[in-house]
């Protein structure tokens, strides 16, 4: 079963539930350093000449369904980086403000 954001918040409401807590903290860090790493490597793999080559060559090389295929899903892919870049800049921004007034 998928938890949703109403499910954890729900959780996180009962203030002496603390394991729950942990959980979701500890969870969060290995998603941030699980994003991290998983954007460097693919920045490092994209940016490599073997990667490009690959690349290049679906794009002038390969069937239509190919060229599709890639199309589409660099396209997704850049809109979930855009969408995480954007949440991502929503915290910074809240976390300045929160030590400006501090």
């Amino acid at each position: 079963m998928k938890m949703t954001k109403k499910d954890a918040l729900r959780y996180l409401s009962d203030p002496t539930d603390t394991i729950y807590r942990k959980l979701l903290r500890n969870g969060a860090v290995e998603a941030w350093n699980g994003t991290s790493i998983n954007a460097s490597l693919a920045e490092c793999r994209l940016s490599s000449d073997d990667w490009k080559k690959a690349g290049n060559h679906v794009i002038k090389n390969g069937t239509d369904k190919d060229l599709v295929d890639l199309f589409f899903l660099l396209a997704e892919a850049q809109g979930i980086l855009a969408r995480v870049v954007k949440h991502l800049d929503k915290i910074k921004a809240a976390y300045e403000t929160t030590m400006e007034t501090e």
